[in-house]
């Protein structure tokens, strides 16, 4: 039995510690409502004083209306310094000012139109009618004459040799992307051996061609200088006029610059 009474007297006292427990933090949430209830009443106050304000406005006016002076009643004050020095007025300005104040006082008795002073009339007029240096802006390029027109100044050949043979036209051809050479000039020659190659090549007329193979390192003398190319052998007729074709890798090897005007290729 007695252990049984100590069991309940424990069930008991942890009951009584929980409810004392919500007993404290149901105070401390009334504190906080009644935190809240305070702010709420101040805010409410706040909005009655704005909304009175703002009722105070008359109807038609603006918020930034002017407010008289309550101390003077909207009249000026005089302003003095503390040396006492005075302002000085200028005679000129206040001759101005009372020969218009006659003007108005004519015009108002008078029905003849107003009439202005000579030398303010001059003093306008040459203020608004001074003469200014105008600038002309011409453009360049009317101004200058236009180039004169040339003609086709015709295909770039330069003379060359190569191993033993001089030719004395060979074509400098911007638009060919290899250096081509006939079968005949090659067997002539005599330089080695060809590469072979699975390269085709569209002619002019479209048709295709099949080249017979390359011949590497070719050394093509121009002038004085020497400079190394490749040549695409193809088995075709050999022109009289224009043997071999040197296409812009051999250009740019020898760092070709093209004058239209003069005609001439410089190395």
């Amino acid at each position: 039995m007695e252990d049984m009474l100590a069991k309940i007297l424990k069930g008991v006292e942890a009951t009584s510690a929980a409810v004392t427990e919500v007993v404290n933090d149901l105070s401390s949430m009334k504190q906080i409502v009644d935190s809240h209830s305070t702010s709420i009443k101040q805010i409410e106050q706040q909005l009655s004083q704005l909304s009175a304000a703002l009722n105070q406005r008359k109807v038609g006016t603006l918020p930034s209306d002017t407010v008289q002076n309550s101390r003077n009643d909207g009249s000026c004050m005089a302003i003095t310094t503390r040396s006492g020095k005075v302002l000085e007025t200028s005679e000129k300005g206040k001759k101005v000012i009372d020969e218009v104040a006659d003007m108005d006082d004519n015009a108002k008795g008078e029905d003849a139109a107003p009439t202005t002073p000579d030398d303010l009339l001059t003093k306008k007029r040459a203020a608004s009618y001074d003469l200014a240096d105008n600038v002309h802006h011409c453009s360049a390029i009317a101004t200058r004459s236009l180039v004169q027109k040339k003609a086709d100044p015709g295909a770039f050949t330069i003379p060359c040799t190569i191993g033993s043979l001089d030719f004395a036209k060979a074509f400098c051809d911007l638009g060919a992307s290899i250096n081509l050479m006939p079968l005949s000039i090659y067997r002539k020659l005599g330089l080695g051996d060809l590469t072979p190659t699975n390269m085709r090549l569209v002619m002019v007329d479209r048709s295709v061609k099949r080249p017979v193979g390359i011949l590497n390192d070719v050394l093509v003398k121009v002038s004085s200088f020497i400079f190394p190319a490749d040549f695409v052998i193809l088995d075709c007729k050999e022109d009289s006029e224009v043997p071999i074709i040197l296409g812009r890798p051999f250009l740019a090897t020898g760092s070709v610059l093209i004058d239209m005007k003069d005609n001439e290729l410089l190395f």
